[in-house]
């Protein structure tokens, strides 16, 4: 059933959410090294701590930072919110999941009385074409109007449709 993967996906999708707002509580670290560097050849290093020459230094280092928002109870609150839209995921799948054996039944019983109607309709549909060919040996003598006719021939569409949705149900059921 794709609607129960969707909701168990959905859950841990909620999860994954509510983890990430509980980490915005903490600070963000970063680390960046760099290293400037510039070579002329054909020029002596200097050696000297206190000068740097523009053309001929190597220059490496590391930074290191932390970025903190502090935003009270705001993210303690987003993180108890995701977590409560994932149980409430969790909760519609267990729920749909108990769900499943009646509408296993009900299926089981519209595939039984599509093909009951089947049956039915095949014989009805004779029937109603008997009528009609009555009501039209009747309507061509003389011996009745239009209207027995006009009813035999919208009975027979009618029981017609009714037996090709009886042909159609037993598939979508059983789907």
């Amino acid at each position: 059933r794709p609607e129960l993967g969707a909701l168990r996906e959905g859950a841990l999708a909620y999860d994954a959410l509510s983890a990430a707002e509980h980490a915005g509580a903490w600070p963000d670290l970063f680390l960046r090294g760099f290293v400037d560097a510039a070579y002329t050849p054909g020029r002596e290093w200097i050696e000297t701590r206190y000068v740097i020459d523009p053309l001929n230094h190597i220059d490496p280092g590391i930074l290191l930072g932390a970025r903190w928002q502090i935003q009270g109870a705001m993210t303690k609150g987003r993180s108890e919110q995701r977590s409560a839209q994932a149980r409430e995921l969790r909760d519609l799948q267990s729920w749909a999941t108990s769900g499943l054996p009646a509408q296993v039944e009900r299926a089981y019983s519209e595939v039984t009385r599509a093909r009951l109607d089947i049956a039915e309709s095949h014989t009805a549909v004779g029937r109603a074409k008997r009528w009609m060919v009555q009501a039209n040996g009747d309507y061509l003598v003389g011996l009745s109007s239009s209207q027995p006719l006009v009813d035999a021939v919208r009975a027979y569409t009618e029981l017609r449709a009714a037996g090709l949705d009886a042909t159609y149900r037993p598939n979508v059921a059983v789907a």
